[in-house]
């Protein structure tokens, strides 16, 4: 249930929806920042946003 700034996490949101995001810190206010630059930046508030685990690999391949 921890993360460090910069790290990639799974957080769900509102008790209802889970999101990837890469954590970090906006003068130190905590946010969810997204890879996609047509989405905002998410505050991490710790009554509606829990970790649920952190990014450290990804695998990707093609099944033919």
């Amino acid at each position: 249930n921890d993360v460090d700034n910069g790290d990639t996490a799974i957080v769900l949101v509102n008790g209802d929806e889970a999101t990837v995001k890469r954590f970090g810190r906006v003068n130190g206010t905590p946010f969810l920042f997204p890879e996609n630059e047509l989405f905002s930046p998410i505050p991490y508030y710790d009554e509606n946003c829990k970790i649920m685990g952190k990014v450290i690999g990804l695998h990707r391949y093609t099944i033919n």
